[in-house]
């Protein structure tokens, strides 16, 4: 079977000196992903997938691109640890739907020997320049998160790749939408919120919650405006 080490040599080749990889390092972790990361003061950038072994070989699994933005992880980190709420550890996820066809191709193809390996390698780049590197330069910044989270109705935002357990994958949009100063859209999900919990406290399922939640966005909402220097 041609062996992993050989796949991820031909990809890192490719990747090499790639517009938009310039100053990404690439490593194994310990849960067997590989990863290509740069960090800056402010952003975290990660690309990373694991190995599915076939019979035939292996296929690229689990391919992902997150930004992980500092400044609003360190309040959404805050009120995750206040209130005992999984952390995230993305902002927002790559959807990969305006290239669907291409990212399932690189996760389907059994890669077998080195004519498959360079083939996934080249999808793989051209998967690089037309998504991710898009996704990376668009998305970097409040501006580019404002521009993706804000365009979105509130019943949505559960489903746009903004990471972390409900209610802080709302907490986020909330503070994005204060922080590019839209009170439309600040209004929108706050009040949206605030009506979630409202039906969740008659029901018997999550009504035990609704106390840490609705304590949760308060908090977050005095974190906002001392962000903000109000």
């Amino acid at each position: 079977m041609y062996l992993k080490e050989n796949i991820i040599s031909i990809i890192k080749m490719d990747f090499e000196n790639k517009a938009g990889m310039e100053g990404f390092e690439f490593y194994e972790d310990d849960a067997g992903f590989f990863i290509f990361k740069k960090e800056t003061e402010n952003i975290i950038y990660n690309l990373s997938w694991r190995f599915l072994l076939k019979p035939k070989g292996h296929e690229i699994d689990q391919l992902s691109a997150t930004i992980f933005f500092k400044p609003l992880e360190k309040i959404i980190n805050k009120i995750s640890k206040d209130y005992l709420l999984t952390p995230s550890i993305a902002t927002l996820r790559n959807s990969s739907k305006n290239n669907r066809t291409l990212f399932e191709e690189i996760c389907s193809t059994i890669i077998m020997d080195e004519d498959s390996a360079i083939r996934v390698s080249n999808l793989f780049v051209n998967y690089l320049i037309k998504e991710i590197s898009v996704f990376f330069e668009a998305r970097s910044n409040l501006k580019g998160l404002g521009e993706y989270v804000l365009s979105n109705s509130f019943e949505n935002i559960i489903n746009i790749g903004l990471e972390g357990e409900y209610p802080l994958n709302v907490l986020k949009a909330i503070t994005i939408a204060k922080w590019c100063k839209h009170q439309a859209k600040y209004q929108e999900y706050y009040q949206g919120l605030q009506n979630w919990i409202k039906e969740d406290r008659v029901n018997l399922n999550f009504s035990e919650k609704c106390d840490t939640y609705e304590n949760a966005l308060q908090s977050l909402i005095e974190k906002i405006e001392e962000s903000l220097g109000n």
